[in-house]
């Protein structure tokens, strides 16, 4: 007698919800990689906005007989101006990107919930089936012993 090979009935279901769960991998990972983006915007803000300040004329430590020429000061203020709105802007994009990635990460973890419900139950079936088949085979076993 030729041993059944073993067949779970979800499999074609398994791997659907194995696909959806990869796809839901990716897209976590580029909702955390925007996250990611976002931040390093902001050190690169943060970083322009410390380097503003140490120019001398916005510190105050230019030198009193230190002309100073308006159109430079205006320049200086428009340009910390635009940083700061622009700080405010990669705020707002961070908190969106982060709720974003927060159900992203959701979705991924109820995707990896169903796959791995599927695949205890595939391993209780084949652990079944292997049970089963071990049966068979002491009774055949038994069978061929008690015939002689």
């Amino acid at each position: 007698m030729t041993p059944k090979k073993f067949r779970f009935p979800l499999q074609k279901l398994l791997n659907l919800r194995q696909f959806a769960e990869d796809r839901a991998r990716v897209e976590l990972g580029k909702a955390v990689s925007e996250v990611e983006r976002i931040n390093q915007d902001l050190h690169g803000n943060a970083e322009k906005r410390a380097a503003l300040s140490r120019f001398p004329v916005v510190s105050g430590q230019g030198q009193p007989s230190e002309a100073v020429h308006v159109g430079t000061l205006l320049s200086v203020e428009r340009y910390a101006a635009r940083l700061d709105a622009e700080r405010e802007r990669l705020l707002e994009d961070l908190a969106a990107a982060e709720t974003v990635a927060e159900s992203k990460r959701k979705a991924y973890v109820e995707c990896a919930k169903n796959v791995k419900i599927l695949e205890n139950l595939k391993e209780k079936k084949l652990s079944d089936w292997r049970k089963e088949r071990a049966d068979e085979q002491d009774n055949e076993t038994d069978d061929i012993v008690n015939s002689n």
